[in-house]
């Protein structure tokens, strides 16, 4: 068990095992340096460098306001505290505290390292506080937020087609372009599964059954062209688009068969590098503001 005397708060951090959160755990492990652990109190293994905790902080912050509304842990909504949330109760961002931790010490520097109500682009604030008109007051989690650029575009097409749209939110996607660019490089492969298959033959031999499959292939497993294109997660009712997987399990997953299903998957490579846009960009890139 650690001496609690033999640490100062400011030697408080968190070590690998008691970080739950990916992006928690990579931090941690990036940058490991003598101190004790604020949840289970061991300092062998190492912890977070404890004199560079404020990228440790914000990036706690930014996932408690993605996964928690504030009325979850302040009390003057009727919520707990920080405290509570983070390490009385199971969350996906840290363990649990154990009695050998110093809880009190790490809830301190993760709410009161830095200033509780930062600029709007120097960190993550966890509490509403006023904005100079007076509304703002309780903050929501980040999905459960409405932003009004999306609002306004969810609104337009109730009436508008939705070509006509398309420029606004070309527009927002650009602004966070330098963020999720990503390319599919030229010649890898990639999945797309169909069910059913072109033809089926069964060959009889003594004592043997064989049956032989011819897939689907070609046009056939492609994209399904518009007049038979159904509504899909990137696409109307009427759009022709290819989904395709990184791996054969997940096109399989993709199309929900059941159990008595033959499926066809066909592999795709593109001729030329694609330019694409990926929405599962990390969140500690945007961990340095609210703005951001």
């Amino acid at each position: 068990m650690t001496d609690k005397d033999d640490w100062t708060t400011k030697q408080v951090s968190l070590c690998a095992a008691c970080a739950k959160h990916p992006e928690i755990k990579a931090l941690v492990e990036s940058n490991l340096a003598h101190g004790v652990c604020g949840v289970c109190g061991q300092s062998e293994a190492g912890v977070y460098n404890p004199e560079q905790f404020t990228a440790l902080r914000n990036l706690i912050h930014a996932l408690i306001r993605l996964h928690f509304n504030e009325e979850d842990y302040n009390s003057h909504w009727g919520g707990t505290s920080i405290d509570h949330i983070l390490l009385n109760e199971e969350n996906p961002i840290v363990e649990t505290a154990k009695p050998e931790g110093f809880p009190d010490e790490l809830i301190n520097r993760i709410t009161w390292d830095g200033e509780i109500f930062p600029d709007y682009d120097q960190g993550i604030c966890l509490y509403a506080g006023h904005d100079e008109d007076g509304r703002r007051l309780l903050q929501s989690s980040i999905p459960e937020t409405i932003n009004a650029e999306l609002r306004d575009i969810e609104l337009r097409l109730k009436r508008e087609n939705f070509h006509t749209v398309e420029p606004a939110m070309e527009k927002i996607v650009d602004s966070i372009s330098a963020d999720i660019e990503s390319e599919v490089t030229q010649g890898t492969l990639w999945y797309r599964g169909r069910t059913g298959f072109e033809d089926s033959k069964t060959h009889v031999d003594f004592n043997t059954v064989t049956r032989i499959v011819t897939p689907y292939k070609g046009a056939d497993i492609g994209a399904l062209p518009p007049p038979r294109a159904s509504a899909g997660r990137m696409n109307r009712a009427g759009v022709s688009v290819l989904y395709v997987a990184s791996e054969i399990d997940t096109a399989l997953a993709e199309i929900r068969p059941h159990p008595g299903h033959t499926i066809s998957v066909a592999g795709f490579r593109p001729t030329r590098s694609l330019r694409v846009a990926r929405f599962d960009v990390p969140i500690a890139g945007f961990s340095g503001s609210d703005k951001r």
